[in-house]
C-alpha cells in the first residue's frame, strides 16, 4: 500500500516489486468538499500537471476581449449600434447559462472566448451618441457601476450557492431582463444621419423631443443639417483644401496687381486700385500706387 507524500500531493511512494521504493504520480485527487461541494478545480482535476489551466480558464475570456474591440467597430459601423447590442447580449446569455450543461473542458474554454469576443462597448458608444454632452461623464459612470456591482453579487451569492454549476446559473439568468428594456431603445441617430436614414433620424429625433419635451426645429432644416452631416470627414477635408487653395491663389493674384513697382502710362491707376479678389478687397484698396521717385527729383530736392 502506497503511502502518499506529505510535501508534493502531485506524487505518491509505493515499494515496488523488488521492494524499491519507488515515486509515481496521483491520477486520483480527494477534494475537501467542506466548503464548496463543487468546483471547476475539483470537476475537472485541475491540478498539478493541469493546474495551469486554472488561469486559462480566466485568460481565454480575456484573450477574447481583446479580439471584441476590432469586431464590434465593424459590426457596429456596418449594421449599427442597436442591432450589435441585442445580438451580443443574446450571445451573453446563451454562452453564459449554456455553460452549466457543459461536461466538456475544452469546449468550456471555447465558450468562454466566445463570451469575451462579444463583450464590446457597442452598448457604450451608442449611450454616448444620444447623450447630450454635458451628461456624458455622468451616464458612462452610470454604465460602468452594474459591472462593479455585479462583481460584489458574485461574492455574495458564492456565500450561498457553493456549486460552481448552480452558481453559473444563477449569476446567468438575470441577464434576461435586459432585453424588454432593448425593445424600448431605439438606433442610434448619429449613425442612422451617417448612412443616410434621414427620415428614421428624425423619428428618433421627434420621440425624443416629446420624451424630453422639447421642440426641434423645422424637419427641412434638420434634414439639410443631415444632409451637411453626412458628407464624410474626407470630402470635408477635400472641400477646404480646395477652398485653401483658391484662396491662395487669389492672395497670390492680390498681391501682384494691388502695389506694382511703377504706375503704367497707358492704363489709369483706378484699375490698378481696384480688388482682383474677394479675400483681399481691402489691402488691395488701401495699397493704390504712388509715384515713385525719379533720379533728377532726388538730385534736385537734395539740392
Amino acid at each position: 500500500m502506497g503511502d502518499v507524500d506529505s510535501v508534493n500531493s502531485c506524487k505518491y511512494s509505493t515499494n515496488g516489486s523488488s521492494g524499491v521504493e519507488e515515486e509515481l504520480p496521483c491520477t486520483e485527487w480527494d477534494f475537501d468538499t467542506s466548503v464548496f461541494t463543487s468546483t471547476l478545480t475539483s470537476e475537472f482535476d485541475l491540478v498539478c500537471e493541469r493546474e495551469h489551466l486554472q488561469a486559462t480558464y480566466q485568460g481565454i475570456y480575456m484573450l477574447g476581449t481583446f479580439v471584441s474591440p476590432l469586431l464590434g467597430g465593424y459590426l457596429a459601423d456596418r449594421y449599427g449600434r442597436l442591432v450589435v447590442v441585442i445580438i451580443t447580449q443574446a450571445v451573453v446569455t446563451v454562452t453564459s447559462v449554456g455553460i452549466v450543461f457543459l461536461s466538456d473542458f475544452t469546449l468550456i474554454l471555447a465558450v468562454r472566448f466566445v463570451m469575451g469576443s462579444v463583450n464590446l462597448l457597442t452598448f457604450f458608444v451608442l449611450a454616448m451618441e444620444v447623450c447630450e454632452p454635458k451628461h456624458r461623464s455622468t451616464v458612462g459612470i452610470l454604465i460602468g457601476l452594474p459591472w462593479a456591482l455585479g462583481t460584489m453579487w458574485w461574492g455574495m451569492m458564492a456565500y450561498f450557492i457553493r456549486d460552481w454549476r448552480w452558481l453559473q446559473l444563477a449569476v446567468s439568468l438575470p441577464t434576461l431582463l435586459v432585453f424588454p428594456f432593448l425593445y424600448m431603445m431605439d438606433e442610434s441617430p448619429r449613425w442612422l444621419i451617417v448612412r443616410g436614414h434621414h427620415e428614421k433620424a428624425l423619428k428618433v429625433l421627434q420621440k425624443a423631443a416629446r420624451w424630453n419635451k422639447a421642440t426641434l426645429p423645422p424637419a427641412s432644416n434638420l434634414y439639410a443639417l443631415m444632409s451637411d452631416i453626412q458628407r464624410s470627414p474626407r470630402q470635408r477635408s477635400t472641400n477646404l483644401k480646395q477652398e485653401i487653395k483658391v484662396r491662395n491663389a487669389d492672395s497670390s493674384a492680390c498681391l501682384l496687381y494691388s502695389a506694382p513697382a511703377r504706375s503704367p502710362p497707358s492704363r489709369p491707376s483706378s484699375a490698378w486700385t481696384s480688388s482682383p479678389c474677394p479675400w483681399c478687397s481691402t489691402a488691395s484698396t488701401s495699397a493704390a500706387p504712388t509715384s515713385v521717385p525719379t533720379p533728377s527729383s532726388t538730385s534736385s530736392s537734395g539740392a
